[in-house]
């Protein structure tokens, strides 16, 4: 794929879900609380001092054993939540079921002040994500399929900087509001480029936001870091970027807009909807899951939705197949083996009726309308 830089204003959602408006993870709503993530800390022995991790985990996380793409957020604090809120009500038709991390500060400056000013130690922060962070969430939430970072202002610098000196570390980086600006930045954003891993940076995805109400000299600085990684013609290297109208420095939309870039390959092309096949919707999740290293199945309204379409066309035999397919990728929906299970007797054929039936109460003996129906199949003649 050619290197493509598209600097485009593209929709976004007109609002996002704000679930939390300070670092309590658990709010309470009566009988049930509302929780969308919990704390992390662990020692790092190369900072010298404990971390705290805010980390959302997918909700099929208890009952699988996938591993899971990770989203890093720097800033997590502040930014954590607003990442996990305005995901959530795209998962799974839009994104993967992923891993998002939100690494809280300790010494902002000396993390993430990639001039090194005033003592600022980037590398060691670096080290610290690549050599304790990135393993340790792996091995605890099985995050260890595409990897994104994403950054605002100073961590967007970071974010940048990190992209390009070392382009392994990461598959994709979102950085809203980097601050080329920032005094030597200009210095070390040039060096990255000149030094580039240009075999490194195949398949990787870099994305640039700024606001509209920025200074012009500062969307400048966005535009021409487009150009110049433009001119290397790197093949497979994607980069896009936004500016957005009517926001300042702190472009919030830039974190979902880069998101849903980075994986927006996720659902199956929008014609499929109306024109597509179950063995073009398997294909596609097969692609997908290997690209974000994630095995997957696609959701289940997609192949209900694909089932019920079938149905209306009249394509029976497709039909059983789609009802089929659903019910060995989401054996943990038992209404389904009833429908299932009511094909196979319309058609005559009851013992691979009561067989599926058998199977459903396996999974779950309590099941009581399987049960009932398996004894109404057992007593026909």
């Amino acid at each position: 794929m050619a290197f493509a830089f598209r600097s485009r204003v593209l929709p976004v959602l007109a609002s996002i879900l704000v679930l939390m408006s300070s670092i309590a993870f658990s709010v309470d709503r009566g009988d049930e609380p509302i929780t969308i993530g919990h704390i992390e800390t662990f020692r790092s022995a190369i900072l010298n001092e404990d971390r705290e991790i805010e980390v959302s985990l997918p909700r099929d996380f208890d009952s699988s054993d996938r591993e899971y793409p990770l989203v890093i957020v720097l800033d997590g604090r502040d930014l954590f939540s607003y990442v996990v809120s305005s995901t959530a009500v795209m998962t799974p038709n839009f994104f993967p079921e992923m891993v998002i991390a939100g690494v809280r500060n300790t010494d902002r400056n000396r993390d993430l002040d990639v001039t090194g000013a005033d003592g600022a130690n980037p590398e060691a922060f670096g080290a610290f994500i690549e050599k304790e962070l990135i393993p340790y969430l792996g091995r605890q939430f099985r995050a260890s399929g595409y990897r994104v970072l994403m950054g605002h202002s100073l961590a967007g610098f970071f974010t940048v900087h990190t992209s390009l000196s070392d382009p392994a570390l990461f598959d994709a980086s979102i950085a809203t509001s980097p601050s080329l600006m920032y005094d030597g930045a200009e210095p070390i954003i040039e060096d990255d480029v000149e030094n580039l891993d240009h075999s490194a940076m195949t398949g990787r995805f870099l994305y640039l936001s700024a606001g509209g109400d920025e200074s012009e000299e500062f969307q400048n600085r966005v535009s021409q870091l487009e150009r110049r990684l433009t001119g290397l013609g790197i093949e497979g290297l994607v980069c896009e970027s936004d500016i957005f109208t009517a926001e300042g420095h702190f472009p919030m939309k830039g974190f979902y807009q880069g998101l849903r870039l980075v994986f927006n390959d996720w659902a199956p092309p929008s014609d499929w909807f109306f024109t597509g096949t179950l063995d073009e919707l398997r294909e596609h999740y097969n692609q997908v899951s290997e690209k974000y290293g994630t095995p997957n199945r696609p959701p289940s309204d997609l192949i209900w939705s694909l089932r019920s379409r079938l149905e209306g066309l009249g394509l029976d035999e497709e039909y059983l197949e789609a009802t089929e397919y659903h019910v060995a990728q989401y054996p943990e929906n038992l209404a389904r083996y009833l429908v299932l299970a009511d094909l196979y007797a319309d058609r005559s054929e009851t013992d691979r009726a009561i067989e599926l039936l058998e199977e459903g109460l396996v999974i779950d003996p309590d099941a009581d309308r399987l049960r009932v129906r398996l004894d109404e199949l057992r007593r026909e003649p």
